[in-house]
């Protein structure tokens, strides 16, 4: 089968999946009761470098305070046996300094679980996300407005005991509004076939195959060149869970990335996922997660990345009103594929470090108030995308 005819049939099979569902969604664990709550919400946040710049790219001030007005919805509807959950938060940032940031800021996911007979779900889900681009991943900071769709369909026949299988369809959609950056619009075709293996006493085990295709279709479009890129990937997970108090999640894979222009280097080697919550009181979780795989970005033009994620957090429940988190993060990426034309500067690799804390509180049932502090730090082989910053979030929200 020749690459363009491989490429075709991925995304036919992942566009049947994705078109045999009607509502978006992911499976819950149980039947919740219908709910429907908006709740009007303010968020004040200063960031010590709202551009994402270190001193060498400017000298003078980047500090800005943000703004957003908005609404949070929620809406959880059971149908019969089926279930449905929509939430989301739309609002508009205003910036006190960099004006040309100002946008509108959605985000919205549906999920639904539907039984089909007496032993199979249809868990579709769909993603909506329109935003100003993230700046830390620009090689120039310029108001655009990035606006991501993400479709999923999953497909599978659970069993308390013994073996079943699943298959998962996704298609996610990114595009930019600003001329300069369409090129980097984004199309990424999923489709992942598993055989699973449950037994109460021992847990859940999933042998998987997986082919992702990365795509640049605005790029194709203006030059002519195929950015694109075939992931394969070959794995098994483990999924544990040790009464309330210990949940792990544990994965190995083979990755194989094929990219379509011959001069961008090949990759294959070892992928992994892995996940340990424990909670030894109701009112405490400690959670522990490490990732590496291979993805792709609408932000930069690199064909793909290979990119390794740490992941600390604990989450404390003080009272029946108020909770405090703490986490701590640490990503490193290598780019693979950097186009010359896309880019000022070659990325090269970064590394990315990062601490937050945030406090909730619940006064009088309706009102909720939430402060958030966060310091992110990034590295890179190259000092051109380096830089330090500090954020402090204060959010009001009442609901009715």
């Amino acid at each position: 089968m020749t690459p363009v005819s491989r490429r075709r049939a991925g995304f036919a099979i992942a566009s049947m999946l994705l078109l045999s569902c009607a509502w978006p969604a992911a499976a819950q664990e149980q039947a919740e009761p219908d709910r429907l709550s908006v709740t009007p919400a303010l968020r004040l946040q200063y960031d010590s470098n709202m551009l994402r710049l270190n001193e060498q790219r400017l000298s003078g001030r980047r500090d800005d305070t943000r703004i957003t007005p908005g609404i949070s919805f929620q809406l959880r509807r059971q149908i019969g046996l089926h279930s449905l959950a929509i939430s989301g938060d739309a609002g508009y940032d205003f910036h006190r300094r960099f004006k040309f940031l100002d946008r509108a800021r959605v985000n919205g996911v549906a999920n639904a679980n539907i039984l089909l007979g007496g032993r199979c779900t249809a868990a579709p889900r769909a993603r909506l996300e329109i935003a100003q681009t993230e700046l830390s991943e620009l090689g120039v900071p310029v108001g655009n407005m990035q606006t991501t769709q993400d479709y999923q369909l999953t497909l599978a026949c659970p069993r308390p005991s013994g073996f079943y299988p699943s298959v998962t369809g996704g298609l996610l959609r990114a595009s930019n509004s600003a001329d300069s950056r369409r090129r980097y619009d984004l199309r990424t075709e999923t489709i992942r076939g598993a055989l699973g293996y449950a037994k109460p006493s021992l847990g859940d085990i999933q042998l998987s195959a997986s082919y992702q295709r990365f795509a640049r279709p605005g790029l194709l479009e203006t030059t002519g060149i195929d950015d694109g890129t075939d992931v394969y990937q070959y794995g098994v997970v483990f999924n544990r869970a040790v009464a309330p108090r210990v949940k792990s999640r544990i994965g190995l894979s083979y990755l194989s990335v094929k990219p379509h222009r011959k001069e961008v280097e090949d990759f294959s080697g070892l992928g992994w996922e892995g996940e340990i919550a424990v909670s030894p009181t109701p009112r405490f979780t400690t959670t522990v997660g490490v990732e590496r795989s291979a993805r792709s970005q609408s932000n930069f033009g690199a064909s793909y990345i290979v990119q390794t994620d740490y992941r600390l957090s604990t989450k404390m429940q003080l009272s029946a009103r108020s909770a405090l988190t703490l986490a701590a993060s640490r990503s490193g990426r290598r780019f693979r594929g950097e186009n010359n034309m896309l880019l000022p500067i070659p990325r090269l690799k970064d590394r990315t470090t990062t601490f937050s804390a945030g406090y909730q509180f619940t006064l009088r049932d309706a009102l909720r108030i939430g402060l958030n502090a966060s310091h992110e730090k990034r590295s890179a082989d190259n000092d051109f995308y380096a830089y330090s910053a500090t954020t402090v979030t204060l959010s009001a929200g009442t609901r009715f």
